[in-house]
Formats: structure tokens, C-alpha cells, sequence
């Protein structure tokens, strides 16, 4: 391929077939990617005018430990936050072996990357040809509905060609509470009533199938009794359907410590699961309910950081970046996430009192602005500034707007 035109492309997950995530992961092997010692090793070898995200394997490999060693029960990880093939294979490596998929192109995805993987659907809301591709071209049976029109829809699709058999099937049905104190509520899309959630699961213990429950207390969760709060309802959800729980998915939530962000300890939240499930009926079944957790922003925000250079500064000190809310910033046009901000001179950090510095993407666009962050008043075209805690929705919605490139990977490893 011309070298000119492989550039234009999101090489860190797609290919010149444009958005086919199905092909993306065929053939990846990451020993054969180029690997870089630190920040200053790329800068130093690459001297680089464009931006780049840069993915430190070990400390996903540790964030990922957190996760197995002290959450009690089963770890899945939700693709939809960061799909690379890096990260997907340095999870399952690292023992991570369930994914939460929210669409066929993620399962398939997966699927080529982690043949051996078990995939959860978690999306409510699936296609007819959806279902049947995952059913029966990849053998998916964990599906989650939040309405009976969902469920139909799995019932019907996936007995198409024989019958159903008893307890093929694991479907797990999502309800919700009132918002809380997370960044995102999740409850203004997805999950029924408490109420319409006990009638889907009559529902599934007629069909005859596998019954299990999911919530989802919202991105950026920072109350670990909001899990407490859900796991409770889940269970009299379960007590009032009379349904044999197989398990009970707390979803993800956990949050990152942003700067503008206090949260506890990752442990905190684990015990106040644990207790509060433990104080339940569903963990007193014959068979106990499986615990499972499917995190995405606090599995992998803080095994990537993005690497941008200042392009223009103004003469009333307003700086331009190379990177903007088209591309790996485009969160920040929904929730404010201060990143911890490291600025880089040639191969050396910039060591100095910084100043409240108003700062821009490169587009052409005026909505592309980052607002006002904390930089150093002598930062000048030319320089780098490196966010952290960009692993999580920062390469899967930008966009090519304009003509920019999305940022590809480079992999921080010891040589």
C-alpha cells in the first residue's frame, strides 16, 4: 500500500476496508510491533508532527490483575471502550478471557483475535442478522435484553434453523434506578422498570432458558453504595419472579481518578460488592449466582497515553494542538475529564509554574476547543504535550474530519 495513503487511515484498529473491526484483529501479532522504551524514547527516535497514542502493556497487564485477583467473581472486558488488538490480546493473555460485545463487527472482531474467548452480547438492542451471525457463526449465548420485544427477538432468531434447546440460552435481563451520581446515566436509553424487569424474567424461566440479571449504575460512578443499591433490587427483582439466578452482572462504572475527580480505592468498591451480594438470596441459591463485572474506562484508561505537539501559538498565548474533540478529545463535548498533562521540549520535560492556558484542536471547526488547561507560559510551537489516562473512548470516536488521522498505536516495552 502507498505509504501516503496508509497514513489517512485508523491503522490502530481498521483496515484499507475501511470499518470492518471483522478484519482488523485477522494476523495480528504484537511482538511484531515496534516497540519504544517511554515517552522520551519517541520522541527522541520519531521526532514526531503527528499525534500518537502511546499503550504500556505492563500497566494494563497490572490493571487487569486488580481486576481478577480482587473482584469476587468472573471479569469481562467492554470492547466498546478501546477494541485495539494490542490491548484485546494483552488481556486475554493477562487472563481476561470474557468480552462484553455490543455489536456482530465487535464479535467477530474478538472472535479473531481470541478464538477461545466467551462473549457476552450486552447490547439490548440487536438486528435480526445480528443475532443469527453471532448464534450460529460464533456460537454466542449470552445475550441481555431489557424489553419482551427483545426477548422475542432472541427466542425467534436463535431457533430458526431447530429448536431451542432447555437452558441454551443465558439471558440476562438489565433493568434500572433513578439517576445517581455518575457522569453518564445509562437509564435514559437502556433497562426496564424494576416492575417491567420481574415480568421479562417470568418470561425466560418460561422459555425455558438460563435466567440472570445485569444493571449498569453509570459511567464515572464514584458511590460505591449505588452498586450496593442495584444488587439489592436485583435480588428481589429475582424473589419476585421466582427465578433461579445464574448470574448477576454488575456492570461496569468504576471510575478513574481524572484530576477534577476524588474517587476511592478500586478495592472499596469490590468489598462493598461482595457484602452486599453476599447479604442476598441469590448467593444462598443451591447453585450461587455467578458475580461477573464488565469494566471498560477502568480497565484501560491508564494504560494509554496520547502524545500531541503544539502546531500554533497565538501572540495572547492561546495554543493549538494537533489532536482535538474530532479526534481522541470528543468526550470532552459530553462530560468534563481533566487528563493529568505532562509537556515535553525536545527529549525533556518542561519544569515549570504553569499558567491557565486557553487551548484548541487543529480543524477548522469552532466547536474543536479543549477549553482551558494548566501549561507551562513558555510552551511553544513545536513542543509536546502528553495527556494520560487516554485508553478508554478516546481513539474509537474520533473521527477524520477534515482530513486528520487518527492516532496510531505505538507500544511502550522494555527492549
Amino acid at each position: 500500500m502507498d505509504i501516503e495513503v496508509n497514513r489517512v487511515l485508523n491503522k490502530n484498529m481498521l483496515t484499507e476496508n475501511d470499518l470492518d473491526l471483522r478484519k482488523s484483529g485477522r494476523d495480528f501479532e504484537i511482538d511484531k510491533v515496534m516497540k519504544f522504551q517511554d515517552t522520551r524514547d519517541v520522541i527522541q527516535r520519531l521526532n514526531p508532527d503527528e499525534p500518537y497514542y502511546l499503550f504500556s502493556a505492563e500497566r494494563l497487564q497490572k490493571r487487569a490483575g486488580l481486576f481478577l485477583q480482587h473482584f469476587p467473581g468472573e471479569v469481562s472486558f467492554a470492547v466498546k471502550s478501546n477494541p485495539n488488538p494490542m490491548v484485546i490480546r494483552t488481556l486475554y493473555d493477562a487472563g481476561v478471557k470474557r468480552f462484553d460485545v455490543a455489536s456482530f463487527n465487535e464479535i467477530a472482531h474478538i472472535s479473531s483475535i481470541c478464538p477461545e474467548a466467551k462473549l457476552h452480547f450486552n447490547n439490548p438492542i440487536k438486528w435480526k442478522q445480528s443475532i443469527i451471525d453471532s448464534y450460529y457463526d460464533y456460537g454466542v449465548r449470552s445475550f441481555v435484553v431489557d424489553d419482551m420485544v427483545g426477548l422475542q427477538q432472541i427466542l425467534k432468531h436463535c431457533s430458526e434453523r431447530e429448536p431451542l434447546a432447555d437452558n441454551s440460552l443465558e439471558i440476562t435481563v438489565r433493568f434500572t434506578l433513578p439517576k445517581g451520581d455518575a457522569a453518564y446515566y445509562f437509564g435514559s436509553k437502556f433497562g426496564a422498570t424494576p416492575v417491567e424487569a420481574v415480568e421479562i424474567l417470568k418470561a425466560v424461566k418460561a422459555a425455558k432458558q438460563r435466567c440472570s440479571i445485569t444493571f449498569h449504575p453509570g459511567s464515572q460512578c464514584t458511590d460505591p453504595t449505588s452498586y450496593a443499591s442495584y444488587i439489592g433490587m436485583a435480588a428481589k427483582i429475582a424473589e419476585d419472579a421466582r427465578a433461579e439466578i445464574a448470574m448477576l452482572n454488575v456492570g461496569g462504572g468504576f471510575p478513574i481518578g481524572y484530576d477534577n475527580y476524588q474517587i476511592e480505592p478500586l478495592e472499596q468498591f469490590f468489598t462493598t460488592i461482595k457484602t452486599a451480594f453476599a447479604q442476598t438470596t441469590l448467593a444462598k441459591q443451591a447453585e450461587p449466582a455467578i458475580l461477573l463485572c464488565e469494566p471498560g474506562r477502568a480497565m484501560v484508561a491508564d494504560c494509554v497515553s496520547l502524545l500531541t505537539q503544539v502546531i500554533h501559538k497565538r501572540d495572547n498565548g492561546t495554543i493549538f494542538l494537533n489532536d482535538g474533540v474530532y479526534g481522541s478529545f470528543q468526550e470532552q463535548l459530553i462530560v468534563k475529564l481533566d487528563y493529568p498533562i505532562t509537556c515535553w521540549r525536545g527529549a525533556e520535560r518542561i519544569e515549570e509554574a504553569v499558567v491557565d492556558t486557553a487551548v484548541f484542536g487543529p480543524t477548522c471547526d469552532p466547536v474543536d476547543q479543549l477549553g482551558t488547561m494548566p501549561l507551562p507560559a513558555s510552551l511553544q510551537e513545536g513542543d509536546w504535550v502528553e495527556f494520560d489516562l487516554m485508553g478508554a473512548y478516546s481513539g474509537v470516536t474520533a473521527t477524520h474530519f477534515n482530513g486528520y488521522v487518527i492516532p496510531e498505536y505505538l507500544l511502550l516495552q522494555a527492549q
